[in-house]
């Protein structure tokens, strides 16, 4: 059984800086040999993204006394083709294989300045080619009739390719990111995250993980609800940068304060018309939502 194919176009437009996409809507098919618990799917997208103003603004900003940042009027905007093939197994593991394209791929890079070689000018410039090939598997598994873990891994393969100071520089990187759930009746969670080593750019940035765990119990008949959260526990979501340019390389660390620890006490008032419609979602309801 199969769905007309139709044509789609979405677009927002601001004067002078226009962003449009432009896509064919997703085939669903059963063929021949398969049941109607399979579901493929298959799309393709074309997009022009154009550089906001920040970007081709050609003013200095200075940001300290070896860092300054700069706009660049030469930018062109960024063409990318999108091919998609999506896989639905009993409406619960969910499978996607795509491929991206870009050309003039737009992203923000340090220069050494001409006047002062300690200082470093950042600006936006093209990379020539930017090509990423991804698998994501999303699949719940039932431990018990009302314990379910909830698992989504990712695969992504990219490189980049452009000129900089007329030398030719490329960049590949495998990245692996997961992320696991493991809600229980008594609503007890522990969400794990880990991405490997990936580039952004001329970037290349490091592994990182994070641990958050929540519990939450009710009472009154389900009417009141205590919930004891901590995020980050083991307090490992930073990231460390390296970029390695022809004439200099730099390493940027950045963290933020992460780690918190949080209690709160939920009572619903009033007849419930809704079953569970205020409920609070945890992080595998959004994950499940959000696929």
């Amino acid at each position: 059984m199969s769905t007309p194919m139709q044509r789609d176009f979405h677009g927002t437009r601001m004067p002078g800086l226009p962003k449009i996409t432009a896509s064919f809507s997703r085939v669903c098919f059963t063929p021949g040999g398969l049941n109607s618990k399979n579901q493929v799917g298959l799309s393709y997208s074309r997009r022009i993204t154009r550089p906001d103003y920040a970007s081709l603004n050609p003013f200095v900003y200075i940001i300290d006394p070896y860092t300054i940042y700069t706009g660049n009027p030469d930018l062109n905007p960024a063409i990318s083709n999108n091919f998609e093939l999506n896989y639905t197994f009993n409406s619960t593991i969910q499978a996607s294989l795509s491929y991206t394209s870009t050309k003039d791929n737009i992203y923000e890079v340090p220069q050494r300045s001409a006047e002062n070689p300690d200082v470093l000018i950042y600006k936006n410039i093209n990379i020539n080619n930017f090509d990423m090939y991804s698998l994501s598997v999303f699949w719940p598994v039932n431990v018990t009739e009302k314990w379910q873990i909830t698992q989504y891994g990712n695969l992504l393969y990219s490189t980049f390719n452009t000129n900089l100071a007329n030398i030719e520089l490329n960049t590949q990187a495998p990245t692996f990111s997961y992320n696991i759930t493991l809600p229980i009746d008594f609503k007890l969670e522990a969400n794990w995250n880990y991405n490997s080593r990936s580039v952004w750019g001329l970037y290349k940035i490091k592994y990182n993980h994070n641990l958050h765990l929540a519990l939450r119990k009710s009472f009154n008949k389900n009417l009141t609800s205590l919930i004891l959260s901590v995020s980050d526990v083991f307090f490992s979501n930073r990231m460390t940068v390296v970029s390695d340019l022809p004439d200099f390389s730099q390493t940027g660390r950045t963290w933020q304060d992460s780690r918190r620890m949080g209690i709160s006490l939920i009572h619903r008032f009033g007849k419930r018309t809704v079953q569970s419609g205020q409920d609070r979602q945890l992080s595998s309801e959004e994950e499940r939502s959000r696929l």
